[in-house]
């Protein structure tokens, strides 16, 4: 502001016709460093205006993937909610069929293999598979079966 304050004596001074050499050289100059930090702003607009516009660019594109990801996030989660459901779906089918089995005539291998897909869709560990064999172990030598019906299990 010091140099508008400077710029309107002179152009006070240049108009009264009292302005000497020396101030009229220094006028030109505060003119051109004026016109100098003006051009030197409007550069620095341009990069803030380019800036901006790339900021603006890259939030519209981060917007747009997060929508595709929230839409791929419920379509994968739909999917693994029908797979659960298929999942347990098929665990109470076989569940079914085993009380079936156990409680009809059928044979003791019909028995072992649905024990062992029970294993299976529920992830038994090994201890989890040992303790079931043991079981069945007990079980065939109280009727004195000997089907190897535990080693289909492993």
């Amino acid at each position: 502001h010091r140099e508008d304050a400077q710029m309107d004596r002179f152009q006070i001074e240049l108009k009264s016709g009292d302005l000497g050499e020396q101030q009229l050289l220094r006028y030109a100059q505060a003119q051109a460093h004026r016109e100098e930090e003006v051009a030197r702003l409007r550069g620095n607009v341009s990069k803030m205006r380019r800036t901006l516009m790339e900021s603006h660019a890259m939030l519209q594109k981060l917007h747009r993937e997060r929508s595709e990801l929230k839409r791929e996030l419920a379509h994968l989660q739909s999917v693994r909610d029908c797979a659960e459901n298929l999942h347990v779906e098929y665990l109470k089918n076989v569940t079914i069929k085993y009380l079936e089995l156990v409680y009809t005539e059928a044979e003791v291998r019909e028995q072992a293999a649905l024990v062992r897909v029970i294993g299976t869709a529920l992830h038994f560990t090994q201890d989890e598979r040992r303790r079931v064999e043991e079981v069945l172990e007990a079980y065939e030598s109280s009727w004195g079966i000997t089907s190897g019906i535990s080693s289909l299990l492993g």
